[in-house]
C-alpha cells in the first residue's frame, strides 16, 4: 500500500455473503484493510426478485444496502446472482439482469469514498435446495455477470471458478458451511484486492 490509511472494503451480497467469506478475507488481509459484511440472506440484483413467499428480496430495499452506502468504503465487492437464479425471478425478471446490476454498481461509484469496484461471479450451486437453478447459475447468471463487468469496466473475480470440485463443501449444495470453502473464495477476492494500491 502507498500509505497508512486503512482502506475499507465493503462486502454486499446475499446469504454466501453474509454467512460466508468476509471475516476470512479479513484475516487474508491483514490490518491494513478494515472488512465489513453486508451480506443479506435471499438477496436478488434484479428489482422486483422474490422468494417462494413473494417476499421482497431487492438488494437495493435492504437495511444494509444503506448501510453498506454509508460506510463510505474504498473498495466495493458485489456478490450476488444465486438467488435471481431461481425459476420465480429468472423466468420474469432476467432479461433485466445487466441493467439493474448496472443501476446498483452506479449506486457505488457515485460515494467519493469509491476507488475500486469488484463483481463476483457467484459460486457453483451444487443443488436445487432453496429453487436455485444451477444450469441457470453456470450458463446464464455467470454470463450476465461477465457481461456487467465489460460494460462497466469492472473487474471479475471468478468465484465460479473458485468453487469448482468443492462440492464436498456445500453443506446444502449453495452455502458454503467449511473454512476450506470460506478461505477459497477469499482467497479468490484478496488476490484481486492486494493487486490494487489505493
Amino acid at each position: 500500500m502507498k500509505n497508512s490509511k486503512i482502506i475499507k472494503i465493503a462486502c454486499a451480497g446475499d446469504s454466501i455473503t453474509e454467512n460466508g467469506y468476509p471475516a476470512n478475507l479479513q484475516r487474508m488481509l491483514g490490518d491494513g484493510y478494515e472488512v465489513v459484511n453486508f451480506g443479506v440472506s435471499g438477496s436478488t440484483n434484479l428489482k422486483g426478485g422474490t422468494d417462494h413467499n413473494s417476499v421482497d428480496c431487492d438488494y437495493r430495499h435492504k437495511e444494509l444496502y444503506r448501510a453498506s452506502l454509508g460506510f463510505n468504503p474504498d473498495i466495493v465487492i458485489l456478490m450476488l446472482g444465486t438467488n435471481d437464479s431461481k425459476t420465480m425471478n429468472w423466468d420474469r425478471l432476467g432479461g433485466n439482469f445487466v441493467d439493474d446490476y448496472l443501476e446498483l454498481i452506479d449506486t457505488y461509484k457515485s460515494l467519493d469514498s469509491v476507488k475500486k469496484i469488484y463483481l463476483c461471479t457467484p459460486p457453483c450451486a451444487f443443488s436445487t435446495a432453496y429453487e436455485i437453478s444451477p444450469t441457470a447459475v453456470e450458463r446464464e447468471v455467470t454470463v450476465k455477470v461477465r457481461e456487467t463487468a465489460k460494460i462497466a469496466g469492472l473487474e471479475i473475480i471468478d468465484i465460479y471458478s473458485a468453487t469448482k470440485g468443492l462440492e464436498s463443501e456445500f453443506e446444502d449444495g449453495i452455502h458454503p458451511s467449511t473454512e476450506k470453502c470460506r478461505d477459497a473464495i477469499a482467497a479468490a477476492c484478496a488476490d484481486v484486492v492486494r493487486k490494487y494500491n489505493i
